[in-house]
């Protein structure tokens, strides 16, 4: 935001203006109090390199120049690396005029200024008439050149625009982006022979009708053709702002013959490492590379409205065919709202944990080294091109969110910030230039990625990342306990409870007496396990089998649900600072046959056996702080493999069908309600804390079953 002020009334021939590469000021002054006071504001702090003033005028004009600069704190800026002519005079307090010895002309190279300014957030100066001036000084001229503007957010010595990691904390600024517009057309045709000379191109639309502006934008292209270096390949926006991609480019002149390259099959995106100009073998795999132009020349446009690749063949000797192309136009965002964008933001879910930390696994952290040998931005630790490793970026609960953008990693229910960091007061997030609380940071500024945070494994005995369950070389915040089940009770209404955590010895009355009261069938709640004859068969009139009462010293088994009914409406958890609880033990899926996508870890359930007789409804239950649904159950029967439920396979020993309790029913025996997974919209999930009814079909086979849990977290936008 440019503002300028004062005696504007002065300012001749449309002046403020542009004259060549210079911002020019001719002002007609009547007496030497008047000024033109020039205020320039920035959204971020920038850096100005090698700002000149030039014809600072001497004699009877006498020009003087006062600069006055701010950070982002308000605090002044002094200017740095004051180059003067030999007729400036330096008046102290960052004020200058000329020396008043003698007429100047404009490009006399005595009567300049030039210097910096360092991470500044406004830059102000008066233009007025120093001390030797006449009283009405006349029409005075005076020359701003260079005025460079750079942004170097990290100070790592990368500016931004040439920096891939702008806040330093081993994430690219890529993936801190968000990818919000994909279109691909593959609409595939020929690239005629030669077309470019009669006009003969081919091109291809993409037309987006939202509305923005581009902050990065990649594009897809996959082209075949005997030599590439026929081919001119630009990207032209709806406002005709037009990028070469690759013009002529593959072919290599050895002095007695020339080598041709083939194909481009490319991800063109400016921050590659590689650059197409260079690039001197075929591309028959797709391949990320620089474009031969900026794609970041797109910044800053309306995406809205038809962009085109552009694609011509400019020589004699080779068809081409466009096979698709994608294109990707991608913005910043800011996670958690704080007005800091994620690729400048070392906290980006406002959590109390840097994103350096969250980036990564906690065992095989790596912390970073300082080290940018090629100079992109990122550090060596991180960067694949000087012996790093990329971070990984993990997503602990497998919902949409990263861990590094999610305030709840191991959605268990509790805020990352409340099993994260021991200095933590997450009613007191205030944020400042970096984006780390002030509780959580050394410095508000981007020299100690990590904050207070030395070390992610809480096991290791160092660091300030709380731990939930020693021994697993795992951080609170990622660690599966109990959660915030908030399982609800409605008074005189039965429900089936299931243990989200191993509780061990732990009893009914101390996991459940604090929030419920006294415990007995004459007092305030009970509980009731399952019973009933020949490995709880029930028969055919029988829905459910028989229940036996609970004593107040009982301990509850993981894999199993029981009956719970209480005389007031209670909303209960497991309070999980209880000495002597335990996540819930999981295998790897892979190691029982189980190849699913959604899930790599599970909870086995031993169930009864099959009966030849009836039929058996069996009491099972979450064992996870996490609901899952219903389909990603899987089932096993004797030796034979594990299968999703409702598989025809396993139909013949169990039911895809579960039953739930319904919360409005007062009746133990028959308020049931049967989940079928099969069945469209109809829901199907289990949620935390939560028992439900298996059912075990007739079978002459009564090999023994089991029952695999999915360590499958739901989308949490």
């Amino acid at each position: 935001n440019i503002t300028v002020n004062g005696n504007t009334d002065k300012f001749k021939n449309n002046s403020p203006k542009i004259n060549k590469n210079s911002l020019l000021y001719d002002v007609d002054f009547d007496n030497t109090s008047q000024k033109i006071i020039t205020q320039i504001k920035f959204s971020s702090p920038v850096t100005l390199k090698n700002i000149r003033f030039r014809d600072i005028d001497s004699g009877s004009w006498n020009d003087k120049i006062v600069i006055y600069a701010k950070d982002r704190y308000g605090n002044k800026v002094a200017p740095t690396n004051i180059i003067r002519g030999s007729r400036v005079t330096d008046l102290g307090n960052d004020a200058y005029e000329s020396d008043g010895s003698g007429y100047l002309y404009a490009d006399d190279d005595r009567g300049y200024l030039t210097f910096d300014l360092e991470n500044i957030i406004e830059f102000d100066f008066n233009y007025t008439s120093g001390s030797s001036a006449d009283s009405n000084p006349g029409e005075q001229l005076l020359w701003i050149d260079d005025l460079n503007i750079t942004i170097d957010r990290d100070k790592d010595g990368i500016t931004d625009e040439n920096d891939i990691d702008d806040d330093n904390d081993g994430i690219k600024d890529i993936d801190e982006y968000k990818n919000i517009i994909s279109i691909t057309n593959n609409s595939s045709g020929t690239i005629p022979d030669n077309g470019e000379i009669s006009g003969n191109c081919l091109d291809r639309l993409f037309n987006i009708v939202d509305i923005g502006k581009v902050n990065y934008l990649r594009i897809d292209v996959d082209i075949d053709h005997k030599y590439r270096s026929d081919l001119d390949v630009s990207l032209i926006a709806p406002n005709g702002i037009e990028v070469d991609l690759s013009s002529d480019n593959g072919a290599v002149d050895n002095w007695f013959f020339v080598t041709y390259y083939k194909n481009i099959k490319a991800y063109f995106e400016d921050n590659a490492t590689e650059n197409i100009v260079n690039y001197n073998q075929d591309m028959n795999t797709m391949t990320v590379i620089q474009p031969e132009g900026l794609l970041s020349d797109f910044k800053g446009i309306d995406y809205n409205g038809t962009w085109v690749l552009h694609m011509c063949d400019d020589e004699y000797g080779g068809v081409g065919v466009f096979n698709s192309a994608t294109l990707h136009i991608i913005e910043k965002q800011d996670s958690d709202d704080d007005s800091i964008s994620d690729d400048f933001d070392l906290d980006s879910d406002n959590d109390g944990i840097p994103d350096n930390i969250e980036a990564q696994d906690t065992v095989n952290y790596i912390a970073p080294s300082g080290i940018d040998s090629d100079n992109d931005g990122l550090d060596d630790s991180y960067d694949i091109d000087n012996g790093g490793t990329y971070v990984t970026l993990p997503n602990r609960d497998r919902d949409t969110k990263r861990d590094f953008i999610d305030s709840d990693s191991d959605n268990d229910g509790y805020d990352d910030c409340e099993e994260g960091n021991t200095n933590a007061n997450c009613s007191n997030i205030v944020v400042g230039y970096n984006g780390l609380s002030e509780w959580a940071e050394t410095s508000d500024d981007y020299s100690d990625v990590n904050g207070n945070v030395d070390e992610p494994n809480p096991d290791s005995g160092n660091g300030n990342l709380k731990d939930e369950y020693s021994g697993n070389n795992e951080a609170a915040y990622r660690e599966f306990l109990c959660g915030k089940g908030n399982f609800k009770i409605t008074a005189y209404n039965w429900r089936l409870i299931s243990m989200p955590c191993d509780t061990g010895s732990l009893t009914i009355s101390e996991l459940f007496g604090s929030t419920l009261g006294e415990y007995g069938d004459d007092k305030h709640w009970v509980m009731y396990k399952q019973t009933g004859n020949d490995n709880y068969e029930v028969n055919s009139s029988h829905d459910n089998t028989e229940k036996e009462m609970l004593s107040a010293d009982s301990t509850l088994e993981q894999g199993k649900s029981y009956w719970i009914i209480a005389d007031a409406d209670h909303i209960i958890n497991i309070d999980k600072t209880l000495s002597g609880l335990s996540p819930t033990t999981v295998t790897s899926s892979s190691s029982v046959g189980i190849d699913d996508i959604n899930f790599t870890k599970i909870y086995i359930s031993d169930l009864p056996s099959n009966s030849s007789i009836n039929y058996k409804k069996y009491m099972t239950g979450n064992v996870f702080p996490y609901r899952f649904d219903v389909s990603d159950l899987y089932f096993k029967h004797g030796n034979m493999s594990y299968y999703p439920m409702g598989d025809n396979n396993i139909t013949g020993y169990t039911s895809s069908v579960v039953y739930v309790h319904d919360s409005n029913k007062t009746d133990g025996v028959d308020g049931y309600v049967a989940i079928d997974p099969s069945t469209p919209g109809f829901g199907g999930e289990i949620q935390v804390m939560e028992g439900f009814f298996i059912k075990l079909e007739k079978s002459s086979s009564t090999d023994t079953n089991s029952l695999a849990f999915p360590l499958e977290m739901q989308n949490e936008n």
